[in-house]
């Protein structure tokens, strides 16, 4: 049998691959072996010299003093004194060597040849380098703030007291220990900021322990100076590992090859540079998982993968258990709530589809139902969104977030506020409830009703009575349908009255014509003509009076008109034989019939959402009561644990160990990043792992983390970014862990349940998702233009000549620096994008020389530098995108044509809100794909694209359809639509910059019916043909576009056949010139345009505020999920349970419908559809 495609038995075969990336020594990692070699590392020594290294050695971290290191007045001025004495050529080039300043030959020569004129050049460059040594620090600092975004890890530290070994051929040097540090500028002066956190180098540690060295470090070092650490060590070490006394001296360089000792030997010196020290918890933790042989426990996935399906439908459609959401959600985000408060789900969330909100109301469920989750993510800015968005929740969450400021005021604060709000609360009183089901009990009741409709023979005759009588008999129509079930005996007729006109109609008999000839001119016929005319008012049969003949029987007939008119509601507008015709075969019963169906119409605008104040207020009580019941060891416990947060000054990780008993019992939530120690929870002790971005997670990263929890959920999108390796190349191999590149591939590849969220919220144009949903999703992905947008070109490309050299295009970093400075005031964010890193630093570089309002927008956030390397999980209203490539390029050896490419270009090209600019050098025509490389092809793709006209991205795969002249009316079952352009096309026709299109395309989805004013929309119909009634899926659907436009700020209504005949009296008046005034001057909406910011900072608010102490007490509840936490109750789902399918139904247009010939826009054409689930 092939080895490759065997299950693998032995645990050190099968685990080979996670094992070896546990271990792997990488030497371009400085946390294994520290190199000087680039701008990110720098021998401490020689920058700031003897003086400040011996007094930095001594300084305790209890001292309280804050160390401040100045650069400039250092190391460049040590070397221009020593110059200034130098008299001989080889001492000066010695002196520049020594301190890695590099002089070329040219410079070389002249000392030896003219050293007297050339000794004062030398001297005055230094003074310049001193200058301008702020730039370097200013990118060292740049550097650290960008890992810290990605990692949730300060990076900037001094690493001391360096090892070297040789392990198996492995060359380790790096420091044992590292001192956290920061750059601060005052006045523009650099410092150098030196913390008080010394922490021990976990990779070293762990390397060096599982290669049979036993560096154990039981002491508290944390408030020791590196002196008295040294000393320690020394002492506890003695004649196993000599150690030197003093460390202060430079730095000394080291290549692999120079290193041949077996046995662990320390050095002098320090090393200012970006380190990631972290890491040995989740090492020790996947391999306490790979030793007890649970690797395989932790996803328990059935064979039958529908069985998952079934389960979700189950809980929608039959036991309906209510959700708790604190933001707004459509269906796809309701469904991955409901299936990963059940089951192990993978919420599949492409480009700004609300993977963050999703969490924040999975977590609100959480919370309300008073279980315990574990949220990470390797992006610490994809925390921070959850974060915030939790708002007054986040007081229940335990934040393990790092900050630039390392204050453990970041981490104490909201602790503080926590304790205090628990130990002062006073209101003890019943809840509101609140809590919505997915489908409401009015809704099903509804499509019940809905069914008799279709059923009905002579529903049209009925409708059109009904609508008939509301024309002529109600004036004041509600816009509220509820609050028209009185419309019918608002009229003024009630069933008696109905039932009588009806027999009359049947008695009177009317003449069909009058006769002219014969006519007499009598004095008495006066009153009798007048008579006539009125009632011929009434009848509409009479067309003009003739001779006494025709009235034989005037008294019959003016009898039964009194009657008739002593019946009819004195509001009656229309014609008698118009009554007789319209009622002539319908009851009464059957128009209460209509009236019942519209007034238990849902409503589509109802309230969701749960108080934030409600559950916050509910997890106070219920933690109150907890404490209340604490033994009396954890009662004095949490004394300290208070004590000490009020006097926030113990370490975080050191709290955290010392009250783990107390944070596991009254903080149901933590929020953290993989690297971060949590070996105080053990298997099993949260109730949900949560992992966002979980395709930029590394399996042994995520593994530890899910092996915490018993429901595993996993957001992410297999078409975005894979786990960055920072340092070095990875193991792998022929078995399953050998071949995933990320957590959520390793659970995709099980078959864990997913769920796709399907809607677009971030982009406001429809054209900035086209190609990502083309290529990416198959097209599945809702998009739609904002309603009030700016209708500007979403995508602007610039092409220029540009030259691709030495790994950087000028001519397209100084475009891009000008779109900068053009744009900075106008939008709220910009990214700027490069394609390179290379070109990002060089960006970077001008900025910080040239172009101090863009530095300062770069500090404020207002600016964002990224590459395609670090840019996910990061959005802007602007994106400026620099290629930098040209036709020489080597496409497919580039990080956008190489494997994972595409999945990088993806992520890019996603990221604007508003409007991305493309500033390129290359055409697709120079990109040849001779390797047959899918993301050098499709690289070459978004290059067509880009170079399509702005109308051809538009009707790329036809997502956005032309709004022009050719649009064809729909041809609805129920004709509702044709009444409704009817009716606004009558109060419309003479004002000429009203438009009405049928089928109006917005992005994916068709709009019934838009009314534009001066080509802006203005006003928006849905029609409702009740298409729904064999499937609930397709009422959820056609619920779920009718909000998902409302989010897109479009003024939609929904109309059906019943409806429209109350709300028509009150749609009209927006369309009286008064109201349409209002539009135009509201600058056609945009005044109005709410804009829904992801990125928003949301405060915490602890205040007080008012609720229903009548209300249901809101424990009563949680009990309808107590079922999904039994362990007893998890059975497996029976095989004949029947569940709605689910069906999208496809929007097909029909032709042939036109609107009035006589209107302007009458010929309008419809939009095919474009979406085809």
């Amino acid at each position: 049998m092939n080895q490759s495609n065997s299950f693998v038995k032995d645990p050190a075969q099968r685990y080979a691959a996670i094992l070896d990336n546990l271990l792997e020594v990488t030497q371009n990692d400085p946390s294994v072996f520290t190199s000087l070699n680039t701008n990110h590392f720098y021998d401490f020594y020689k920058i700031f010299g003897r003086e400040y290294f011996s007094a930095l050695v001594r300084v305790s971290a209890t001292s309280g003093a804050k160390i401040e290191l100045p650069f400039i007045e250092s190391n460049l001025s040590r070397i221009r004194k020593a110059a200034e004495s130098i008299e001989e050529p080889s001492l000066m080039l010695e002196l520049f060597k020594n301190n890695d300043l590099e002089l070329s030959d040219n410079i070389k020569s002249q000392l030896f040849s003219n050293f007297e004129n050339t000794k004062p050049k030398l001297i005055e460059k230094i003074r310049v380098d001193i200058q301008k040594s702020a730039l370097k620090w200013k990118l060292l600092e740049r550097k650290a703030l960008s890992v810290l975004d990605e990692t949730n890890i300060w990076p900037m530290h001094l690493g001391f007291l360096y090892v070297s070994v040789s392990i198996d051929e492995k060359k380790i040097y790096a420091p044992l220990f590292f001192h956290e540090v920061s750059i601060e500028f005052k006045n523009g002066r650099p410092f150098l900021i030196v913390h008080k956190n010394i922490k021990l180098n976990e990779k070293l540690v762990f390397i060096l322990n599982n290669a049979g060295f036993n560096i154990n470090i039981t002491f508290d070092y944390s408030g020791m100076s590196i002196d008295q650490i040294i000393f320690r060590l020394s002492r506890d070490w003695n004649n196993v590992f000599p150690l030197p006394e003093n460390i202060v001296s430079p730095f000394e360089k080291k290549n692999p090859d120079s290193i041949n000792n077996k046995t662990i030997q320390f050095h002098t010196g320090m090393v200012l540079g970006i380190f990631l020290p972290g890491g040995g918890y989740s090492r020790k933790r996947m391999k306490e998982i790979i030793d007890n042989d649970e690797i395989d426990k932790i996803f328990n996935i059935d064979f039958l993968k529908s069985a998952y399906a079934k389960k979700l439908d189950k809980q929608i459609f039959t036991d309906k258990p209510k959700l708790f959401n604190i933001t707004k959600t459509n269906f796809s985000q309701d469904r991955a709530i409901l299936s990963s408060l059940i089951q192990d789900t993978v919420i599949w969330g492409p480009p700004g589809t609300g993977k963050s909100q999703t969490i924040v109301n999975l977590l609100a469920n959480i919370l309300f139902v008073g279980r315990t989750a574990l949220v990470a993510s390797q992006k610490k800015a994809a925390l921070e969104v959850i974060r915030n968005r939790l708002q007054d929740l986040r007081m229940f969450c335990l934040c393990l977030l790092t900050s630039k400021d390392f204050s453990k005021r970041s981490f104490y604060e909201p602790l503080q506020a926590f304790i205090d709000y628990l130990e002062y609360f006073s209101e003890f009183k019943s809840l509101p409830a609140g809590g919505n089901q997915i489908i409401q009990e009015d809704e099903l009741r509804w499509i019940e009703l809905t069914k008799d409709i279709n059923k009905s023979q002579s529903v049209e005759k009925i409708l059109d009575t009904y609508r008939f009588l509301m024309s002529n008999c109600y004036k004041t129509f509600s816009s509220n349908i509820k609050e028209s079930a009185t419309c019918l005996s608002e009229t003024g007729l009630n069933k008696t009255d109905y039932d009588t006109l009806r027999a009359l109609a049947k008695n009177v008999e009317m003449p069909q014509s009058v006769s002219q000839s014969g006519t007499v001119d009598l004095t008495e016929f006066g009153p009798w003509k007048r008579e006539f005319m009125r009632l011929n008012d009434k009848s509409n049969t009479f067309t003009r009076y003739t001779n006494p003949e025709n009235f034989k029987h005037y008294r019959q007939l003016k009898k039964r008109a009194k009657e008739i008119e002593n019946l009819l509601p004195r509001n009656y507008s229309g014609q008698i034989s118009d009554f007789f015709i319209k009622t002539a075969s319908v009851s009464y019963e059957q128009l209460e019939w209509v009236e019942s169906i519209s007034s238990r119409q849902p409503d589509y605008n109802r309230n969701e959402l749960t108080e934030i104040e409600n559950i916050k207020k509910m997890m106070t009580i219920n933690t109150i009561k907890k404490i209340t019941r604490f033994s009396a060891e954890d009662l004095q416990m949490y004394k300290e644990f208070a004590a000490t947060i009020r006097l926030a000054n113990m370490d975080p990780h050191k709290f955290i160990k010392n009250y783990g008993r107390i944070i596991k019992k009254i903080i149901p939530v933590v929020i953290t990043t993989p690297d971060t120690d949590l070996s105080i929870w053990e298997r099993g002790e949260f109730d949900y792992v949560i992992l966002d971005e979980s395709s930029q997670i590394f399996i042994e990263k995520g593994l530890p983390l899910l092996y915490l929890g018993k429901t595993k959920i996993l957001s992410g999108d297999e078409n975005q970014m894979r786990p960055t390796n920072w340092f070095g190349v990875r193991s792998s191999d022929d078995t399953i862990f050998g071949n995933v590149e990320s957590l959520l591939d390793y659970a995709l590849s099980l078959g864990v349940f997913k769920i796709l969220l399907d809607k677009n919220y971030r982009a406001n144009h429809a054209s900035l998702m086209t190609f990502s949903s083309k290529h990416f999703y198959k097209s599945q992905l809702d998009v739609v233009d904002v309603a009030g947008a700016n209708e500007q070109d979403a995508i602007e490309v610039i092409q220029v000549n540009g030259k691709w050299e030495d790994n950087r295009n000028i001519v397209e970093a100084n475009k891009a620096i000008e779109i900068l400075k053009e744009n900075i005031e106008k939008y709220k964010k910009i990214i700027l994008l490069s394609f390179n890193a290379k070109q990002g630093d060089y960006i970077t570089n001008l900025i910080i020389q040239k172009y101090p309002d863009l530095e300062m927008a770069m500090r404020e956030n207002r600016l964002m530098i990224r590459n395609l390397e670090n840019i996910q999980g990061d959005e802007a209203d602007l994106v400026v995108a620099t290629i930098a490539y040209d036709k020489t390029a080597k496409i497919f050896s580039t990080y956008v044509g190489r494997t994972g490419g595409m999945n990088a270009l993806n992520v890019a090209i996603s990221r604007a809100k508003d409007k991305m600019i493309v500033i390129k050098t290359i055409k697709s025509t120079d990109i040849s794909n001779n390797t047959n490389s899918t993301d050098t092809m499709i690289f070459r793709l978004w290059l067509e694209f880009l170079e399509k006209t702005d109308q051809e991205r538009r009707d790329f795969v036809k997502i956005a359809i032309n709004r022009g002249k050719n649009s064809v009316v729909s041809n609805y079952e129920n004709n509702i639509s044709d009444i409704v352009v009817n009716d606004i096309d009558k109060v419309t026709r003479n004002k000429t910059n009203v438009e009405l299109i049928q089928n109006y395309s917005v992005g994916t989805l068709n709009i019934g019916l838009m009314v534009l004013v001066d080509k802006k929309p203005y006003k928006a119909y849905i029609f409702d043909d009740f298409s729904y009634v064999k499937n609930v899926n397709n009422f959820i659907e056609f619920k779920d576009k009718y909000k998902f436009l409302k989010s897109k700020n479009y003024d939609v209504k929904l109309v059906n056949i019943i409806n429209w005949s109350i709300i028509k009296n009150n749609e009209m008046k927006w369309y009286e010139d008064s109201e349409i005034l209002k539009f135009i001057n509201s600058n056609y909406g945009a005044n109005n345009f709410v804009r829904n910011d992801d990125d928003q900072e949301i405060e915490l608010n602890l205040s007080d505020d008012f609720y229903n102490e009548n209300s249901r007490d809101i424990n009563e509840l949680s009990k309808e999920w107590a079922l999904y936490f039994n362990e007893d109750d998890k059975q497996e789902q029976n095989d004949e349970t029947i569940v709605p399918e689910v069906i999208k139904k496809a929007t097909k247009a029909k032709e042939d419908n036109v609107l009035r010939p006589t209107k302007k826009n009458s010929t309008k054409k419809n939009n095919k559809s474009t979406k085809d689930k």
